[in-house]
């Protein structure tokens, strides 16, 4: 979908694809408010319980309610989130299964998120994350899932970001190297107001 907005929308049926696959929409280019995926979603890259590759824009009030299987960049809400696109108020309460690299509870990938939950499980290798796999800014986000990954970068909030600031992880996080309870990686990071 290109330059449209999607709103109040409830799905349910099992998804099944390979790149940019999501709940609702596989390809999003504009804004998506109010919206609901309780279906399974199984793909192999940019794969999302709403939205599989959110190209530009915004997720508002989303939540995911089905187990999401991927790849790469695998998410509760988005797979992946790119180009200043922003997440807001999100929830994720499934699990989350990743087999090489980038997973959270609400993107896999992402710019910025805000006032996101995730109550799920993560599960995976690499750039883990509660709420994010790989993103640059979080902010006041909660995590109360559990993230295992057997491999590097894991965080009860994200496994790679520039800055986390008021956000809490209350979810019990293992991995191999560098793996934190806020973030499994920070390089050039501000990490400010968090509790673990």
């Amino acid at each position: 979908l290109l330059n449209g907005t999607i709103r109040n929308c409830s799905v349910g049926g099992k998804v099944t694809g390979d790149t940019s696959v999501g709940g609702i929409v596989g390809t999003l280019q504009g804004a998506m408010q109010n919206c609901q995926n309780d279906g399974i979603i199984d793909g192999y890259a940019s794969v999302g319980g709403l939205v599989g590759r959110l190209a530009v824009g915004s997720i508002e009030s989303g939540i995911n309610m089905g187990d999401v299987d991927g790849s790469s960049y695998v998410g509760g809400c988005v797979g992946n989130a790119e180009n200043g696109s922003s997440l807001i108020l999100c929830f994720n309460n499934a699990t989350i299964s990743c087999e090489q690299f980038n997973a959270g509870g609400i993107a896999g990938g992402a710019f910025e998120v805000n006032y996101c939950l995730n109550q799920g499980r993560i599960l995976g290798s690499n750039t883990l994350g509660g709420i994010c796999g790989s993103a640059e800014y979080v902010d006041y986000c909660y995590n109360e899932g559990p993230v295992i990954g057997t491999g590097n970068s894991v965080g009860g909030i994200a496994g790679e970001s520039f800055r986390i600031t008021e956000s809490i992880n209350l979810g019990y996080v293992k991995g191999n190297n560098r793996t934190g309870g806020i973030v499994g990686e920070s390089e050039f990071e501000l990490i400010s107001r968090c509790y673990n």
